[in-house]
């Protein structure tokens, strides 16, 4: 028969070296008369950090039992790969991908609040991992995961290879406008991913009926974006946040002219660019997260679903239902990048 082995243990070592799938805390309500039901501590969700090394659930753990503990950067120098991201949600979210994709790569990540602010930043984080002493360096396995948001294709070529050659170590940019635009890069597969969900959800809505609903609400934004293009505001705005950019490059990587033209030309040929790739039916180099959410609630919206809970982004439910047999090909570039 089945045979189940549990340990109560307050040691660090001990509690480090465990999955925290097969980790439980137990606090001291379980003294009193009620029922409780506990949980691995690996399904328990963090408090997201807005910059610095995201928390582990050993972590968690290990201070809820009073030990005072460096064990975020211990995390860190024990881990396959660490990680520099823009927010906390591209951790979470990278995180999940890394689950649906099979990636088994022990990865911490360290939150920035923003590519400005990580681009201005990274260099003194490169002097601090190199002046560690350790067997093997641990500069070499940290990397970049951003997104580059109003730049052409070969604008983002360019920044990787850019960043890659100040920085020594591997540079991953979305083609999408953000993370969560990924699920935008391919609608026949956000069409299966809506129609499992259905499925799941006993909605019984046909193939034909979640294809017309994700069509409609693609063609929408594209038509809005198309519009909004030509309105002397956003282009303005635009200019500004491309200049301060590269300004920052400048400054803080001495990266210079990653846009390949003219100053004056730069928001002109962002424009060219977009409006081609909007006359292709291509929306996820433009579409931010929050157009991902309207896109998402209509579809919602048009095949009466509801989701899980209100606490979850339409974005956070599709990574969860998700799995290996529906995958955009954005997230296996991503597993292939973190596997490298």
């Amino acid at each position: 028969s089945d045979v189940q082995v549990f340990l109560t243990t307050h040691n660090e070592s001990l509690i480090r070296s465990a999955d925290p799938k097969n980790i439980f805390f137990i606090d001291e309500t379980v003294a009193d008369d009620s029922e409780r039901v506990f949980i691995p501590i690996g399904e328990t969700p963090l408090a997201p950090r807005r910059s610095g090394i995201s928390s582990s659930h050993h972590s968690s753990v290990i201070n809820k039992i009073g030990s005072e503990t460096s064990l975020d950067i211990l995390n860190a120098l024990e881990a396959d790969k660490i990680l520099f991201v823009e927010g906390t949600d591209d951790a979470e979210y990278i995180q999940k991908i890394m689950e649906n994709t099979y990636c088994d790569k022990k990865c911490v990540f360290w939150s920035f609040g923003g590519i400005d602010k990580l681009i201005s930043k990274i260099k003194h984080y490169r002097e601090f991992f190199e002046g560690i002493g350790s067997s093997e360096p641990i500069w070499d396995k940290c990397a970049v995961i951003i997104d580059a948001d109003f730049m052409t294709d070969s604008q983002k070529n360019t920044l990787k290879t850019e960043l890659k050659s100040k920085l020594s170590i591997p540079i991953f940019v979305w083609k999408s406008y953000t993370i969560e635009s990924s699920i935008l890069t391919n609608k026949n597969i956000l069409i299966d991913s809506i129609k499992k969900i259905s499925d799941i959800k006993n909605n019984n809505k046909t193939q034909q009926e979640v294809e017309m609903s994700v069509t409609f609400h693609f063609e929408q934004i594209k038509n809005e974006k198309i519009s909004l293009l030509d309105d002397l505001a956003y282009s303005t705005r635009i200019s500004g946040q491309l200049a301060s950019r590269g300004n920052n490059l400048l400054i803080s990587l001495n990266i210079n002219n990653i846009y390949n033209v003219a100053p004056n030309m730069v928001v002109v040929n962002y424009t060219l660019f977009a409006k081609e790739q909007l006359n292709m039916n291509r929306i996820d180099h433009i579409a931010n997260k929050d157009d991902v959410e309207i896109i998402l609630e209509g579809i919602y919206n048009d095949l009466s679903l509801t989701k899980e809970s209100e606490f979850l982004t339409y974005f956070s439910e599709i990574l969860n239902i998700n799995h290996s047999s529906i995958l955009y090909p954005e997230w296996n570039n991503l597993k292939t990048f973190i596997e490298s």
